[in-house]
């Protein structure tokens, strides 16, 4: 390799190197997504076949107060506030939430957008139906 090679390769070393840390984390967010899919499938996998049952009896029964398990540990509010989390999930939250995307996107004129957002929980809430 002649020696003006080896210079023009010593001047662009710097930009050659943060272009490859620039690709390093992207691939190493590409690398955390798929192991966490990965995890997520197995502990889903373990769930599923009643692996996991045990420990699950386990955690509730910690949340309970020892020797009354009808009782929950923790002020009432807290109770309150689990339940309130809980109830985000419902078909009421979700339908206006979606109601409320789907107006925004109206509202912007981003009907393939707006489609999609109607589509997805329609979907899901009939897959999910038995």
């Amino acid at each position: 390799m002649p020696l003006t090679h080896v210079r023009q390769f010593a001047r662009r070393l710097p930009d050659l190197l943060a272009a490859a840390r620039g690709e390093l984390a992207a691939t190493a967010a590409l690398l955390l997504c798929a192991l966490g899919g990965l995890a997520f499938l197995d502990i889903a996998d373990e769930v599923a076949e009643g692996d996991t049952t045990r420990l699950d009896l386990r955690v509730l029964m910690a949340l309970r107060v020892p020797g009354d398990p009808h009782r929950l540990i923790g002020p009432d509010w807290l109770h309150v506030a689990a339940a309130d989390v809980t109830a985000l999930g419902s078909v009421t939250v979700l339908s206006l939430l979606v109601l409320l995307a789907v107006a925004l996107m109206a509202s912007l004129r981003r009907w393939s957008e707006a489609l999609v957002i109607l589509i997805g929980p329609a979907a899901g809430w009939r897959s999910a139906r038995p």
